[in-house]
């Protein structure tokens, strides 16, 4: 899954949109959980800084062009991260997308 992340005012925050289908850094291993969210394995570019986890996504069975993510954090520090923890960019709670 590739995505991009804008803050309220527009401003770019994390692109990976133009990254190629085997970037580690597109979402991937996605599979169905018992609950019926989506979830994918997630790396970010920061992950030695623990920018890394699994994101939920479910999407509304009423429309098509909605769904709702969150990160579950896996957050591990590796020893190249010299800058410390890193600040998350994905959500922690459930947060709404809009396909568009």
């Amino acid at each position: 899954m590739w995505y991009k992340i804008t803050d309220s005012n527009g401003n770019l925050i994390e692109s990976t949109l133009s990254l190629p289908n085997d970037s580690p850094f597109v979402m991937k291993n996605g599979y169905v959980a018992e609950t019926g969210s989506y979830v994918f394995l997630y790396i970010n570019k920061k992950v030695a800084c623990g920018l890394n986890g699994w994101v939920f996504m479910n999407s509304y069975f009423d429309t098509n062009n909605k769904a709702r993510l969150f990160l579950s954090v896996e957050g591990e520090i590796y020893p190249e991260c010299e800058s410390g923890p890193a600040e998350q960019i994905l959500p922690r709670d459930w947060m709404e997308l809009t396909k568009q």
